[in-house]
């Protein structure tokens, strides 16, 4: 699931300014992830001690606790938005086995392969124990095993 950064409502819910934030940590933590957070910008990943040194000078300013959940939130997904990224990701899978068979296979194979697709009619099927193309009812043999 997705995790949204959440620091902006935090510090509004406090009223606290980022700027305030940044100083709090003391040179701590990186003042561009501070602010980058503070936007409510797509964060890829943060650095634990950059989290824990927020954290901390959260608590210092604020005089609570203050946890992780309070500055991060896991988004929710729909089924079909996890189906959707399941299928990227799966294809993504596929491209990269497509691209190392490429590396292995030699041009006379990818001839055969390209024009058993290029006639729909021929089934055509890659045995990768032996290493070589399989073509009409050997073809369709080995895929139904």
């Amino acid at each position: 699931m997705p995790v949204r950064v959440s620091l902006d409502r935090f510090l509004a819910s406090k009223n606290l300014s980022t700027y305030r934030l940044a100083k709090a940590t003391l040179g701590r933590a990186a003042q561009g992830s501070i602010y980058a957070m503070a936007r409510g910008e797509q964060v890829k990943r943060v650095d634990l001690e950059t989290l824990s040194e927020i954290i901390q000078a959260l608590e210092r300013l604020t005089g609570q606790p203050v946890g992780v959940a309070d500055i991060l939130e896991i988004v929710p997904i729909t089924e079909e938005e996890s189906l959707a990224q399941f299928r990227v990701e799966n294809l993504k899978a596929l491209n990269l086995h497509l691209e190392e068979l490429e590396r292995e296979v030699s041009p006379e194979q990818l001839k055969i392969f390209n024009e058993g697709h290029l006639n729909p009619g021929i089934p055509v099927a890659f045995d990768l124990k032996r290493g070589v193309w399989l073509e009409g009812e050997e073809a369709l043999a080995f895929r139904a095993s």
